[in-house]
């Protein structure tokens, strides 16, 4: 279930998969979640690359907590654009039948995002991330 300030949206879309970082020239792996939803008639997407496993195995990030993470990075467009500044703490709980149990909560002063659920793991996407 997804929650924008309390309120459940409707969601449309949804996806896991595993990009490559690159930290400092360092190659690893992260984990990419990709949310698309409607929430008061306004359709809108969280994506969030979370996480440094020097492993291309989604298992790696099993069991995992990221709280205000320097390898977390997120966009949000709902009404408006959120790219930094918010609160995070990403849980990778289980994968089971081909999904993946993950919850998590953005935030700050004005906004609070909230899911909790299972999302379909896509072995065929991917996404680069690079970092200083």
């Amino acid at each position: 279930m997804l929650k924008i300030n309390n309120i459940k949206c409707e969601i449309t879309s949804k996806k896991v998969f595993i990009g490559t970082i690159n930290k400092s020239g360092i190659n690893g792996y992260n984990l990419g979640i990709q949310i698309e939803f409607i929430n008061n008639n306004h359709k809108g997407y969280i994506s969030i690359d979370t996480g440094y496993e020097k492993d291309n195995n989604i298992n790696s990030f099993i069991g995992k907590t990221y709280i205000n993470d320097i390898h977390t990075f997120y966009e949000i467009y709902d009404e408006y654009y959120i790219g930094e500044g918010l609160d995070s703490f990403i849980k990778i709980k289980e994968i089971k039948d081909n999904k993946i149990n993950i919850s998590f909560i953005l935030k700050d002063e004005l906004i609070t995002i909230e899911y909790d659920g299972y999302i379909e793991i896509d072995y065929n996407s991917t996404r680069e991330t690079f970092m200083s």
